[in-house]
């Protein structure tokens, strides 16, 4: 890769008030109890009323980035320590940096045992099993898969 990845990614927030989420909402998509206050939050905003209002995917460290080809174009996903953002980053033909975006995540513990504890404190190795990707939590909630089909 001849371009070095300096700044991508780390521009402002996105103000999301459009889409209506609420802190009990984000502990329900991550899996967690209601009410919960987690690591999500250092790229979260809400307001007094527990509205979301922005979102900072860039404001965070991301876990290896493991790369997959999708229709003859290269990508590299990462998952955001934070919240588990997913960065995907396109690559051209040459392997610089074409292009990238973020996508939030739905964590699914629907095939944990319920002892599995769950939390939201980032996520560090990344490993691939064919054309599965998978990332190790950093809290002890397991491995999860990302969907690639969801990406795609």
């Amino acid at each position: 890769m001849t371009q070095v990845l300096q700044g991508r990614g780390t521009g402002g927030p996105f103000t999301i008030t459009a889409w209506g989420l609420t802190i009990d909402d984000m502990c329900t998509l991550y899996g967690l109890e209601s009410g919960c206050s987690g690591s999500f939050m250092s790229v979260w905003t809400a307001d007094g009323d527990g509205n979301m209002i922005e979102w900072l995917p860039g404001g965070q460290n991301f876990a290896d980035f493991i790369d997959f080809e999708y229709e003859s174009t290269t990508y590299l996903i990462g998952l955001g320590t934070s919240d588990a953002s997913v960065w995907i980053i396109m690559l051209d033909g040459a392997g610089d940096v074409a292009g990238y975006s973020y996508s939030r995540v739905v964590v699914d513990y629907t095939a944990s045992p319920s002892s599995t504890p769950r939390t939201m404190s980032g996520f560090g190795a990344g490993y691939r099993y064919g054309e599965r990707i998978y990332f190790s939590s950093n809290s002890g909630s397991g491995i999860f898969e990302v969907e690639l089909a969801s990406l795609k």
